[in-house]
């Protein structure tokens, strides 16, 4: 299936079916693709990986899944927890409490354009804050294929929750995707800003950045760090690095050493691993 061929194509040495009923799955669905984890939950380690690119149909991830687990002894039946992190900018951050769930619905169908999904309310107990976002029938469907088991997150309420736990001082932090950003700013475990943007080229890109910068601090004294799909030597990040100080990345360490991929590609999918 040549739709189906992954970018990145990586499996451990430590890879051993006979260990299958330790093994979990975390799927990442983003825009204009998905990728997939599989780690051993007892060891703590990353033993497969796989990634995606411009694949629209929702139907291929449980292709892709299950392909992978035809081909290494596996059954998606086997796996002891099914997670899929939803990384889109189709969602809300709302106080706790503020909303019941058909608010929330409202409050989401006014954010965005929501029609036709379930909603689902995740709560963000640091920050004090619920994401409120949008999960479309055709990904419930295809999860469901995978395990009826499976456990739906947020990109959003995994960055904020994560995050918060780590930050000392004033940081802002940003995870890239295909055509927009997710912009947070935080002062030690207090969220003082969350939101996304849609850019079109590297200087929309700076633009966002720079200008929330500016709300909370200076680009000359703030630290700023990056996750998600951005290159260290690109052309943005080029741009970047004139315009701000203290630029840095957020790098997962459950990423294997022999593994030749950016250690903030995965950081929001690894963080709940």
């Amino acid at each position: 299936m040549d739709l189906l061929s992954p970018y990145i194509r990586f499996k451990g040495k430590e890879f051993d079916t006979s260990r299958k009923t330790q093994y979990g799955l975390t799927i990442q669905i983003s825009l204009g693709g998905f990728s997939f984890v599989v780690n051993d939950a007892e060891q703590g380690r990353i033993v497969a990986l796989r990634a995606y690119n411009n694949v629209d149909t929702l139907a291929h991830v449980k292709d892709a899944v299950s392909e992978f687990c035809a081909d290494n002894g596996l059954d998606t039946a086997s796996f002891a927890k099914v997670t899929c992190v939803v990384d889109d900018a189709n969602y809300a951050v709302v106080p706790s409490g503020l909303f019941g769930q058909e608010q929330a619905e409202a409050c989401l169908d006014f954010c965005n354009d929501n029609q036709g999904n379930t909603v689902i309310t995740e709560h963000v107990p640091l920050a004090g804050c619920d994401v409120v976002y949008g999960v479309g029938e055709g990904l419930v469907e295809s999860l469901s294929g995978i395990s009826q088991k499976h456990e739906t997150r947020h990109a959003a309420a995994i960055l904020i929750g994560d995050l918060l736990l780590r930050n000392k001082g004033l940081r802002q932090y940003v995870n890239v995707r295909q055509s927009d950003i997710d912009v947070m700013v935080a002062d030690d475990d207090k969220l003082l800003f969350y939101n996304s943007f849609n850019f079109k080229g590297i200087d929309d890109f700076l633009y966002f950045i720079v200008t929330v910068m500016r709300q909370y601090g200076s680009p000359e004294q703030m630290k700023l760090c990056f996750c998600g799909m951005v290159m260290p030597d690109s052309a943005v990040m080029n741009l970047v690095n004139r315009y701000v100080r203290n630029v840095g990345f957020l790098e997962s360490a459950l990423l294997p050493a022999d593994i030749d991929v950016p250690r903030h590609y995965f950081y929001v999918p690894l963080a709940i691993i």
